[in-house]
């Protein structure tokens, strides 16, 4: 057994300081589809994305959740691991992205559009576009934090008294500073990562259940019965089953990894964590990557905005990495 093989075989039972590789590989494919779905938005290739690259993330952090961690030792953590980024990249971009449009734009650049993408969420458009989730992120740790401490039944019951009102009136939800309220929606997928992960080992067949969930998630969406998400302007699509297929769709491509971690050779797998890794700086810049590319040069194809916009962020957070910004940036 090769080490990547024993590595996949035990990462249900490893430490949970260990990585593992699948689900590693879960987010290198969440990563790959954010970037993917930035730069065909609102074409045909977002209808195959939008239900789940997100949610996906959403699904691991419950898949990943530890009970029991104190409230306030939980926001600590997730305020050092999220929070602290969060801030760092947004003076990075904002200061790279408002001294070069200023200079471009000279008196027609709104210097109070510029201030409001301070306040996150739907007030902060390209190339702002992704940093939305880390404060909803943050929101829903946070909120189930405090929540299962009331009893296993209030994490339920907010995330659908939540859906609700997102189904009513989305607008008003999603505009809430920092998307704090999509990500108290989002708890949904989190505590479906919960129940994944009680069931994980009385899953028959991972590959074979993973490419059926799949396929059950997507056939709906793709052909139109059920609409795609687009959690960042709070629109979960058709009530309830729209979060059902990206439910599905999610726990289809985790199972999917899980299995390709056990099986793949380790030469295809040794680039996963480092990649996986280095996701802040990938989320946070690829959208800036684009902003710059859109306004400088006009391309016959997007295929080259989508690999100048996945690679050079990926070498960024790779070379960051290597350094002792890690600690704060990644």
């Amino acid at each position: 057994m090769t080490d990547v093989t024993a590595t996949a075989a035990a990462q249900r039972t490893a430490p949970a300081a260990a990585r593992s590789v699948g689900i590693d590989l879960a987010r290198v494919v969440g990563l790959v589809a954010i970037v993917a779905g930035h730069t065909w938005d609102g074409e045909e290739v977002s209808v195959w994305l939008f239900s789940w690259h997100v949610p996906i993330f959403f699904l691991l952090t419950g898949y990943l959740w530890r009970p029991g961690r104190p409230l306030g030792a939980e926001v600590r953590k997730r305020a050092r691991t999220l929070l602290v980024p969060y801030v760092l990249w947004y003076l990075i971009v904002a200061g790279i992205w408002f001294t070069y449009a200023s200079q471009k734009l000279y008196d027609d650049f709104d210097w109070h559009a510029a201030a409001r993408t301070a306040l996150g969420g739907v007030d902060a458009p390209r190339p702002f576009s992704a940093f939305w989730f880390v404060t909803a992120l943050f929101a829903a740790t946070v909120a189930l934090r405090a929540l299962e401490k009331i009893g296993p039944w209030a994490p339920w019951v907010v995330a659908a008294l939540l859906l609700g009102l997102f189904f009513q009136d989305r607008v008003r939800w999603a505009g809430v500073y920092w998307s704090v309220a999509t990500g108290v929606a989002c708890l949904v997928f989190v505590l479906a990562g919960q129940v994944l992960r009680t069931q994980r080992d009385r899953v028959p067949l991972p590959a074979v259940t993973g490419v059926a969930l799949i396929a059950l998630g997507l056939v709906p969406v793709v052909s139109g019965d059920v609409s795609s998400l687009n959690l960042k302007s709070g629109f979960f699509g058709t009530p309830y089953l729209s979060v059902l297929c990206a439910t599905a769709i999610s726990i289809g491509i985790l199972l999917v990894c899980e299995w390709a971690a056990g099986v793949l050779p380790e030469l295809l797998l040794r680039p996963v964590v480092p990649l996986a890794t280095a996701a802040l700086p990938l989320l946070f810049t690829h959208t800036l990557v684009m902003a710059f590319i859109d306004t400088n040069v006009v391309m016959d194809t997007r295929w080259w905005v989508f690999w100048a916009a996945l690679l050079l962020p990926w070498a960024v957070g790779l070379l960051i990495g290597r350094t002792r910004l890690r600690s704060v940036l990644l």
